[in-house]
């Protein structure tokens, strides 16, 4: 019998392929966030209670545009951050309480498992996106164990990051 994590995993590693065919397609053609159209139904008309984002990616670029993203649809970013600080990242969850947590698998100086651990460890409810260009099937696994809720790949497509924050904001906690 397969545990919780092992059949999420599982169905995460057929959508991990999808979308990085996916992804390959929309570099080819040159698409980025940027040119993401906004979602016409935000979450606040959707009947859902205003969510709050805390991003963290090295990349500034990146945060700027999933921050642009986010409040196009609705969601609340109370802070990005772009260094490797346990004890910023800490603060900032004690400080603006979010609900969800987006986090940069390659942002350099970070252990992702352990943020995501400690990030658990202080504030079981919050809900984990780990957000990646490449992430390995072992990579993913490592993550989902440490307690990360869901994926999604760079380049960010407005529609799976979306559809992935109304499946964890319907979530129990």
């Amino acid at each position: 019998m397969l545990s919780k994590k092992e059949v999420q995993l599982a169905e995460l590693s057929n959508e991990l392929e999808s979308v990085k065919a996916e992804n390959a397609r929309l570099r080819s053609e040159g698409a980025t966030m940027r040119n993401a159209k906004p979602n016409p139904t935000p979450a606040s008309e959707l009947g859902l209670a205003p969510r709050k984002v805390l991003i963290l990616d090295h990349v500034k670029m990146f945060r700027i545009n999933l921050m642009d993203i986010l409040s196009a649809n609705g969601y609340q970013v109370v802070g990005d951050i772009g260094e490797p600080d346990e004890s910023a990242v800490m603060e900032m969850l004690l400080l603006k309480a979010p609900n969800i947590v987006t986090i940069d698998y390659s942002m350099p100086g970070l252990n992702c498992a352990q943020m995501i651990k400690n990030i658990k460890n202080t504030a079981p409810e919050i809900k984990i996106i780990v957000i990646s260009a490449e992430l390995s099937h072992d990579a993913l696994y490592t993550l989902l164990k440490a307690g990360a809720n869901d994926f999604v790949t760079k380049p960010v497509q407005q529609s799976r990051l979306i559809s992935v924050l109304r499946t964890l904001y319907s979530m129990p906690t």
